[in-house]
């Protein structure tokens, strides 16, 4: 499991659309780049749990690392399901941006999406984690 997925936070609520900015890790970068998590968390097609975030900047990064994962509560802790890492500098919103999408199989318990992303912009690194509102997946019967 990748350090920067592992949180052990609470998953509060989020609104419908959430857009996260990146502008206090780009304090020195003329440029932001946004994350966005369409949903307000994960979708349950059984046998399936899915979710996916969108990933847009004004003007291309040097680098951008987006891990994104599924993650389940166990004990009062979050554990890494699955994750999906991508490597590709996302384009601008103007153009599309770049989405991603992680799956795994579903079973009972509280599920999110949670996201790390590495990069550079002009020059300046930057590091941002976010995390999607929670959902409650019971158990068949």
């Amino acid at each position: 499991m990748p350090p920067e997925m592992a949180t052990g936070a609470k998953a509060e609520p989020l609104p419908v659309e959430v857009i996260v900015r990146f502008r206090d890790a780009l304090k020195h970068a003329v440029n932001d780049c946004d994350f966005i998590f369409p949903a307000n968390h994960p979708d349950v097609r059984s046998p399936q749990i899915t979710g996916g975030g969108l990933a847009g900047c004004d003007a291309p990064p040097d680098s951008h690392r987006v891990q994104l994962a599924l993650e389940y509560e166990q004990g009062g802790r979050w554990v890494v399901a699955s994750v999906k890492t991508d490597n590709a500098v996302p384009p601008t919103f103007k153009s599309g941006g770049r989405r991603y999408e992680v799956s795994t199989a579903c079973y009972a318990g509280t599920w999110r999406l949670a996201v790390a992303i590495r990069g550079t912009i002009q020059g300046h690194q930057f590091r941002f984690e976010d995390h999607s509102g929670s959902v409650e997946v019971p158990a068949s019967t």
